[in-house]
């Protein structure tokens, strides 16, 4: 599941966002993978994961030290991509709870219009 920033007119420098999987008992976050910048851009340079996974939430850091994420960037930049572990037959959200910090290249903050949930289903 792929966490996507959408229209960034300012470039990003680094964020500090929590994603979380509504029930555990349905799924859990396995491991969470930043996409391989190396060619043709640079990427972000992913700082930490408090807790680290496997669990069903985490607060997930990076910086964009070599500008990975510029004012010209496309729309739909990914982030990050969670690994989700399914663990019974059902359905669950994943949501970004909480954004601690998302900020632009010159430092301000980044005014999040909306938050789009995901969802998991097993059958």
């Amino acid at each position: 599941m792929d966490i996507v920033l959408q229209n960034v007119t300012t470039g990003v420098s680094g964020f500090v966002l929590t994603v979380q999987v509504a029930d555990p008992s349905v799924a859990t976050i396995e491991s969470i993978v930043f996409p391989n910048y190396a060619d043709p851009i640079p990427g972000l340079s992913f700082t930490g994961a408090d807790p680290l996974p496997p669990t069903p939430s985490t607060t997930v850091t990076a910086v964009d030290l070599l500008q990975a994420i510029e004012p010209d960037s496309p729309p739909g930049y990914v982030l990050f991509t969670l690994k989700i572990k399914l663990l019974s037959a059902s359905t669950t959200s994943v949501t970004v709870s909480n954004i601690g910090k998302l900020n632009d290249d010159s430092g301000a903050d980044i005014i999040v219009d909306q938050l789009v949930p995901g969802s998991v289903t097993i059958n």
